[in-house]
């Protein structure tokens, strides 16, 4: 059988999610943080997922990505309505999950080279 390399070109890669933090590449988060194959953002979100407002989401929109994933922490949670409001004023669609699947599917997506951003609560 052959094998095939498939390397990621994403400057950023999510290494391991464990609880309380998110190691990429060689540094780990412990804090909410907003992860790209460009780039890591580290000041634009609320310390608790419950903070989050329509001030976040403005911020999260200018990252300029296709693909935004929410990772809810070790809770699965529904995407409340005001949130869903905010999202379709701004034309913003967010597929929301846990944070460990949500580091999954970022990896899997930077890896095929899409335009994603991963919005990540530890």
């Amino acid at each position: 059988m052959l094998f095939n390399e498939d390397p990621n070109h994403a400057r950023f890669q999510i290494r391991s999610y464990g609880h309380g933090e998110i190691k990429i590449n060689e540094l780990v988060y412990t804090t909410p943080i907003v992860v790209t194959p460009e780039q890591i953002v580290t000041d634009i979100l609320p310390s608790s997922i419950a903070e989050l407002n329509s001030t976040h989401f403005e911020a999260i929109q200018q990252l300029n990505q296709e693909i935004y994933l929410i990772g809810t922490g070790e809770t699965q949670m529904l995407m409340p309505k005001d949130w869903m409001i905010m999202c379709a004023k701004l034309n913003l669609t967010l597929d929301v999950m846990k944070t460990q699947a949500a580091c999954r599917t970022y990896r899997v997506l930077s890896s095929e080279g899409r335009p994603v951003a991963a919005v990540l609560f530890p």
